[in-house]
């Protein structure tokens, strides 16, 4: 599988690095948003799907670990 996020938006950077993506390169001057007109670069992202079963286990954790923390909020 393969993603991507704008370089400096650093959420969905670390966001991809947590689900266990692997950096693997830059696009440079790849998008141009459309509401400012300004042109971004692109971290892309890859996961093979032997990681992504590895990885599985300590993600639903997490996720579940989320989930009721946001039930104990309600």
């Amino acid at each position: 599988m393969e993603t991507g996020a704008y370089e400096k938006n650093k959420a969905s950077n670390a966001t991809q690095r947590a689900m266990g993506y692997k950096y693997e390169g830059t696009r440079i001057k790849h998008h141009i948003s459309k509401s400012t007109g300004k042109i971004h670069d692109e971290h892309l992202y890859g996961l093979f799907k032997e990681d992504w079963k590895k990885n599985l286990p300590k993600l639903r954790k997490k996720l579940n670990k989320k989930i009721e923390m946001l039930n104990k909020k309600k």
